[in-house]
């Protein structure tokens, strides 16, 4: 086989970079409301809604 380079996730000790320290179980930082608006499944703020 070719000398392919391996994708970071294929690599034996891939060089990741690490997200913030954070215990098991504790909760991420940042409200609940602006995680929600973040991601919310429809926009409500919908500008081309007729």
């Amino acid at each position: 086989m070719g000398g392919r380079r391996m994708g970071p996730k294929q690599q034996e000790q891939p060089n990741l970079p690490l997200g913030p320290k954070q215990s098991y179980g504790e909760p991420a930082q940042g409200s609940h409301k602006v995680k929600n608006a973040n991601h919310s499944r429809q926009k409500q703020k919908s500008s081309h809604d007729m």
